[in-house]
């Protein structure tokens, strides 16, 4: 069983890297409300994808029951 991270411990990767929610929203064009959520539910698949790279840790490792297939299985279009 996978289980993903808590989202204190995603809040530290993104401040390690010199970000806050503030500065993602701004970037992305978003509502700092938005990429919130998104750091607690992986709501929004561009802020996840976001994050993702900023950490450099895949999404499905992060936010795990939002891949219930895992990443290399989904069927891409």
């Amino acid at each position: 069983m996978v289980i993903a991270w808590h989202p204190q411990d995603i809040i530290a990767g993104i401040r390690k890297r010199g970000w806050t929610h503030r500065k993602i929203a701004e970037h992305l064009c978003l509502s700092r409300s938005t990429v919130t959520l998104s750091i607690k539910t992986g709501s929004s698949p561009i802020v996840r994808a976001f994050i993702s790279e900023l950490i450099g840790v895949p999404e499905a490792e992060m936010w795990p029951f939002r891949f219930p297939c895992g990443p290399e299985k989904r069927k891409r279009k």
